[in-house]
């Protein structure tokens, strides 16, 4: 018995076989396992807050502060080459303490942007679900314009240390830092202010 030959029964053939191919792909695309962990994701740039707090109030002025709540301050980072760069760090409370508030805001103005980067040792933690950084800072060096007319700048040095190491952790890619002013100098000369702690809280953005 001669059998016709039916141009809608192929097209049904191709038309299954093609969605088994389709479905198999992507069966193995879900199950593609992904990359695994390294200390170089945590590059990127971020944003989020930093909170400035003083660590050992002045003498005579152990109850200052008491009963106020810090603010956040906004701040941008950058994570690359195991540094995080910062173009406008937030000093404006370390130039009140050394020359205070009101030459400050002249100061502040002129120094504009306060551009600092501290380097980093990554590690994993054991469960690989975050980022371990070794913070090894740098001292902070800013030139002071005078405030008097034809004077000479004066340069500031801001010794910097990390208390603990920061993390990024994976689940919400979340960056954790702090660093502390330990000791600010005004040409060579101590100048006797409060330890200063800053308490970076960023995002990595997608």
């Amino acid at each position: 018995m001669k059998k016709e030959f039916s141009p809608s029964k192929l097209f049904y053939a191709f038309a299954i076989a093609f969605s088994v191919v389709t479905l198999s792909s992507c069966d193995n695309d879900d199950n593609s396992p992904l990359p695994p962990p390294s200390t170089g994701d945590v590059a990127g740039t971020y944003n989020g807050k930093v909170l400035i707090t003083q660590v050992t109030p002045p003498a005579g002025r152990e109850n200052a502060g008491e009963g106020e709540t810090p603010k956040g301050q906004d701040v941008n980072a950058t994570v690359k080459n195991d540094t995080v760069f910062f173009d406008k760090l937030p000093v404006d409370d370390l130039i009140i303490s050394i020359v205070g508030k009101d030459k400050a805001e002249a100061i502040i103005k002129a120094i504009g942007d306060v551009k600092y980067k501290v380097g980093y040792k990554p590690a994993l933690n054991t469960e690989k679900d975050s980022i371990y950084l070794a913070f090894e800072p740098k001292p902070l060096i800013l030139q002071l314009p005078s405030t008097i007319e034809g004077g000479k700048d004066q340069t500031v040095t801001v010794t910097i240390s990390s208390p603990e190491k920061g993390s990024f952790a994976y689940k919400n890619n979340q960056l954790k830092m702090k660093l502390n002013a330990d000791e600010i100098k005004l040409a060579d000369v101590v100048i006797p202010t409060s330890k200063v702690q800053f308490d970076f809280d960023m995002t990595k953005k997608k």
